[in-house]
């Protein structure tokens, strides 16, 4: 390796560092809500993806990635501005799926974005009578339909649930 190589990977990994500290703040974050709560978060979540869908598939970050090479500084422009603006509720929206495609730009990032998706499994169940609540709230309120919140249970291509391993085990011998 090349003096200039070895400094350039320095200097990538410097660079993470703080990246992956956020991610691992976020997860702690997620970490101390409630199932329910949870649910809220995703159906929001839904609600920002399908909102930008036009522009950016985020079910597919890689592809959107090529799509938009700058996405990442894109996502977080907005995101300090939400944050300056008292937005943090949307801001965190936006968090994490800018997390989600620095995790498929820099492979050391995906143990952590995947760890935080894992994290929003326990919300799963509490997702679609969030939504329902939202959407209700929002009617009465007259702020529209609600937030678009199709395929709530979609996760980001890469960053899916593992499946459960069913092993089989054998019944104990009778006792003689």
């Amino acid at each position: 390796m090349t003096v200039l190589a070895w400094f350039s990977e320095l200097l990538s990994k410097a660079a993470l560092r703080p990246q992956r500290a956020e991610m691992l703040a976020f997860h702690r974050e997620l970490q101390g809500l409630s199932g329910r709560d949870l649910g809220f978060f995703i159906a929001l979540v839904a609600d920002i993806r399908n909102r930008l869908a036009p522009r950016w598939d985020l079910l597919d970050p890689a592809a959107a990635l090529r799509r938009e090479p700058q996405l990442c500084a894109v996502l977080q422009r907005q995101i300090a501005a939400l944050t300056r603006q008292g937005r943090t509720g949307e801001a965190a929206r936006l968090a994490l799926w800018l997390h989600t495609l620095r995790a498929v730009a820099a492979p050391e990032l995906r143990a952590p974005a995947r760890a935080i998706w894992h994290e929003l499994e326990r919300g799963l169940p509490y997702a679609r009578a969030a939504a329902t609540h939202l959407r209700v709230a929002a009617s009465v309120e007259g702020r529209g339909p609600g937030p678009l919140v199709d395929d709530l249970a979609a996760f980001p291509r890469g960053f899916e649930p593992a499946p459960l391993r069913v092993t089989a085990t054998r019944a104990p011998a009778p006792a003689p």
